[in-house]
This record gives C-alpha cells, structure tokens and sequence, in this order.
C-alpha cells in the first residue's frame, strides 16, 4: 500500500483582527484639597495595556487610560494646579480561530483627548482611543516529500518557504533611579506634569542571552522654590539594559523586540541637605522579544505511476513568510500660530509630543505609514493677567518605507516612537516644531500552500497503456509543461528529456516531442 512520506514543519499563520477604536466619557470631582478650576491649562492622556485573556474566537484586553489635566485657578493665578484621573476599561477584539497558545501583541494609543465641561468642582474628559492587535497562531504542518511502496513513482517538486515563530519571552524591567537637579536650577516646589518616552532601543544576541538597551526619557515641568522664575522644565535620559535568557540565538532566526512603558511615576525627593532637588523616578518598561525563523525546502506538487493508478487528494494552508525588520526615521517640521483668543508667547516652558491616529497600507514594493503627531505647547505669556497658556497642534504626516519584498497584502506590525521635540520662536506669535520620529516594526506577508494530504488508489485513467503505441510523435500546445505532457501518457520524465536531448524542464509551444510508452 503506498504511503506518503513526510516532514514535519512549524508554521504560523496571522488570524485576523479589525482595528478597534471608540470614545470614552467619564465625569470626575476635583480632590477636596485643590482649588477650583478656573481654565484648562492643557490636558492629555496615556492609554497602557494591562491584560491580554484570550477566549472562544476573541481576545479581551484590560486597559487604563491616565488623564494629566493642567489648570488654574482665578485666586490663585501665580501657581499652576495639576490633578491625575485614571480610569480602566475591557475591549473585546474579534479573533476567530484564536487558542490560549497563540502570540497576541496589543497596541493602544489616545488619538485624542479633551474636556468637555467644567463647573469649579467638577469636570468631563472625553479620550478617543485606538487598540490594535497581531495575532499569531503555530502549529505543525505535514510535508509531503515522497511516496514510499512504488517502485516505479514519478514525481514533482515545488519550492515552499514558510515562517514560524521559533521562541517568544516577555519580560518586565524595573526601573528605580533617583537624578539630581541640575546646577542653577532651582529646587521643586511642586511637580506638574511628568512625561515620559523610551527611545533608541536596541539589542545583541550572545551564549544564549539577548542584551536589550535602550534610554528612558523623562521631560519634568515643575513649580520652582524660586520665584523669579515659577515655571522651570527639566530634561533626563536615564539608560537601561536588560539581559533576558533565549534558546536560540543562531543565524537562522530574526528577532523582533519592542518596549513599552508599562507603568512610570515620578516625584521630588529630599537630597543630603535637606533640599527638594532629587527626582525619583519609579517605572516598569515591558519587553516583548519574538524570534522568527523561515524554513525552505521542497515540498511533492504530484506524482504519477506506470504501473498503478492512485488518487492525490489536496487542501490550501494558510502559511506566512517574514520580511527582516523595518526601521525608518524621519523629521516634521511645522508652523504653529498661538490661537487669537490666547496670550502672546513670552518663553516657551514644554513641548511635548505623541503619535495619534496612525494607519499603515501596504503595496508592492512599499508601505505607506499616515499618521498625526499631537504637540501640546506650554509658555509663559506677555500677559500679566493671564500669565500662562497652552494650545496644542496637530501635524499630519506620511512616509513611505521602500522595501521589495512587500507585497499589497502585507501585514505590518510598526511601533512609531517620538525620540525628539525642540522649537524656534519666530514671534509672539508664532513657533516652529521639530519632531523627530522612529517607525520601528516587522512586515509578514501572507500565503497560501497547497499540500497533499492523502494517496488512495483509483482506477481512472485518462490514456490506456494497451492502446498507446510504443512511441508518438506530440506537438506541444500553450499551456503545456513537460511534466503535463509526461503525465499524460505515463512516459518516464527522465527518459522523455534523454530522447528529446531536453537538458532542462523548458519547452515551447509548437516543439515536436517524441514519446515513449510507459
């Protein structure tokens, strides 16, 4: 009885998933021990995944959004107030075919954040919020090789190529660091506003170790002990490394890592003298590290028999190859006018910046990645009555990634990262923003294989051996191959190109063939 022959294979294929975005609404009261709110500074607001539970055909992702709201108050006009709302919720993203074994990576973003009422004591935010996913899902796929219990088999092979993910590991780092004032600032009074970006990652893989490196940027704006100056900003880069164990770290796999802040804080410390000039910084940076290995080899298209007849049933696999990792920086550059209801520009305190609503298309040979940047802009104002003000701006950006192994049904898996804001005053009025953005990410392009799956015996046959002379003259007609020809008559491949003086498989329409009984 034949029997097919086979290797067994890793492969993985991306379930998908629909970008989930929606609005929340939240009232909220301001703490009894601040004053009322007068007006809005600034607000924003951080969205962090905190649980990924995968279910029947779906995944639920626990999030928490943190609101930092900037305001004033009428009495109380030479100090900003700065209040914190955080408030938690459940997404539920559409996955068929999802099992507890399955990759899934979640990516949530606030496109866009506001207050919608205040009255004194109480206030309304409103965050427009993006939840993206990449799923993946492995398992063990047969390879049809060979068939073994027939002496006289012909055979076909084709190419495949298939990657898999080979080893994957989330770790969580824990950051303590307290960073000292700098000379010829002037001690905390009170903390404002903390934000804070992790940049410039990088990682090596040796004896079985990934080193991950990268910095945490923290931009700290703050009430100064001195009041010559109320309003100070500082700016730290702490660095961190990480070393995570791996089992694989060959040439064979390509490795993927990302960071996340997973949760930050920040607050003013005392130093050896009694004064408040240390800032001590708490955070846990998540890193995801997926390795992915692509397998090629060759896999039986047919085969054929000049002594028995057999069936070759198929089925289409879904399969996925990867591309290397992608990574592009580019810089934006925009003119931002203060609104006319807003105060002139006397010193420019912060400008802080976050990627909103984002999308990346694929094409042959490119992907296309549209986003906006968010710039929230702090100052000191020419007015005495209003001595603070801040507006924001949004700047749309495109920017294309060539590569020649994307294809228009890639899918892209890329994390934008602001690593950089700086300005120029131009006038009151009038500030030019710089940003400088790092799209960081992988590109899979999804397949299908075919693959046979069984042989059984059968007695159809399309030409009887009986009948068939012992050799013919044929002429070859578009569309056919060698193999087709061969096929059809039960004719030996080899023997078919010998008498032919065929070196390779290529033939032209028109050719004349001779064709041996089988």
């Amino acid at each position: 009885m034949p029997e097919l022959i086979k290797n067994y294979v890793k492969t993985s294929r991306i379930i998908p998933t629909e970008t989930v975005r929606f609005v929340h609404d939240s009232d909220h009261a301001v703490p009894e021990n601040m004053p009322d709110i007068s007006y809005i500074l600034a607000n924003d607001a951080a969205v962090t995944v905190d649980k990924i539970s995968t279910e029947s055909d779906r995944i639920t992702v626990d999030i928490s959004i943190i609101y930092n709201i900037l305001y004033m108050n009428e009495s109380e006009l030479s100090e900003p107030q700065s209040l914190t709302v955080k408030t938690t919720h459940a997404v539920a993203v559409s996955a068929q075919g999802i099992d507890s074994d399955c990759i899934c990576k979640v990516k949530c973003c606030a496109e866009q954040t506001e207050i919608t009422n205040f009255t004194g004591r109480r206030f309304s935010v409103r965050c427009a919020v993006k939840c993206a996913s990449n799923i993946e899902s492995t398992s063990e796929l047969a390879i049809p090789i060979g068939i073994d219990g027939i002496s006289d088999i012909q055979t076909a092979e084709d190419p495949y190529t298939v990657s898999t993910t080979a080893e994957s590991t989330t770790n969580y780092l824990d950051i303590s660091e307290k960073v000292e004032l700098p000379l010829g600032k002037a001690a905390f009074k009170c903390l404002l506003k903390n934000d804070a970006c992790i940049s410039d990652i990088s990682f090596t893989t040796a004896s079985n170790e990934l080193t991950v490196k990268g910095n945490l940027n923290v931009c700290t704006l703050y009430v100064a002990e001195d009041n010559s100056k109320t309003l100070q900003v500082i700016e730290n880069q702490i660095p961190f490394s990480e070393t995570i164990f791996i089992e694989r770290d060959d040439d064979s796999v390509i490795w993927n890592v990302s960071a996340v802040l997973n949760s930050f804080s920040a607050e003013a410390t005392e130093d050896n003298d009694g004064e408040l000039r240390m800032l001590s910084v708490t955070a846990i940076i998540k890193i995801d590290a997926v390795a992915h290995e692509t397998v090629a080899g060759k896999i039986l298209s047919d085969a054929y028999s000049l002594s028995q007849d057999f069936l070759l049933p198929t089925r289409q696999i879904d399969i996925y190859t990867k591309c290397n990792e992608v990574s592009s920086q580019f810089v934006l550059k925009t003119l931002a006018s203060v609104p006319e209801e807003m105060p002139e520009i006397s010193e420019i305190v912060s400008i802080t910046g976050q990627i909103g609503q984002t999308d990346v298309t694929s094409d042959e040979g490119y992907a296309v990645i549209e986003g906006i940047a968010i710039c929230d802009i702090l100052y000191i104002s020419k007015d005495s009555t209003k001595p603070i003000g801040a507006f924001s701006v949004q700047i749309p950006f495109t920017q294309q990634v060539d590569r020649r192994d994307i294809t228009a049904s890639s899918v892209t898996d890329i994390n934008l990262n602001i690593n950089h804001t700086s300005f120029s005053i131009l006038s009151p009025n009038e500030t030019e923003i710089r940003i400088a953005i790092t799209a960081q990410g992988e590109i899979m392009t999804p397949g299908t294989m075919t693959v046979i799956t069984d042989i059984s015996e059968s007695s159809d046959r399309t030409v009887s051996r009986e009948n068939q002379p012992s050799i013919l003259l044929y002429i070859v007609q578009p569309g056919d191959s060698l193999w087709k020809i061969a096929k059809r008559y039960n004719a030996p491949i080899e023997i078919l190109k010998s008498i032919n003086n065929i070196d390779d498989d290529m033939i032209m329409p028109g050719q004349k063939l001779f064709i041996p009984k089988g």
